[in-house]
């Protein structure tokens, strides 16, 4: 167990990844370590870029609880999907919904705790290109 006096963070990038059949224990771990990982002043940060993933009936009672209980979430142009599903899964209102299917490239939502909510453009840093480089991190 952690000691409740170090700050710690667990970050998982893809999480749609471990959305199949043989990765749901993990997918509930994930689940209860998000509701627990706060009491140890840790955090626990997912990125994908597969929502439909996320929303496959099976996996969406541990799925929808990590996306829930985020208290920061930033939600990009989710492309072609149901937007019925998506605004199920996401508690997302109509009128958000239709500006956010027509975000342009670094357009999103930044949603903080449950009140607020802002729409926000990221743009890339200077130094960004010699960092990562023109290939997507490559």
């Amino acid at each position: 167990m952690f000691a409740k006096t170090k700050q710690f963070a667990i970050l998982i990038d893809e999480l749609a990844l471990l959305c199949n059949t043989d990765n749901v224990k993990a997918l509930q771990y994930l689940k209860t370590i998000m509701q627990r990982i706060r009491k140890y002043e840790g955090i626990l940060g997912t990125a994908t870029q597969q929502l439909l993933d996320l929303m496959i009936p099976e996996f969406k009672p541990y799925t929808s609880a990590l996306y829930n209980l985020s208290s920061i979430k930033f939600i990009l142009n989710p492309g072609e999907i149901d937007l019925n599903s998506f605004k199920s899964f996401a508690n997302f209102e109509d009128e958000r919904l239709d500006s956010l299917i027509k975000f342009k490239k670094g357009e999103c939502y930044l949603f903080v705790g449950t009140h607020d909510k802002y729409k926000v453009k990221i743009n890339k840093l200077p130094y960004e290109g010699t960092w990562y480089g023109k290939a997507g991190g490559r």
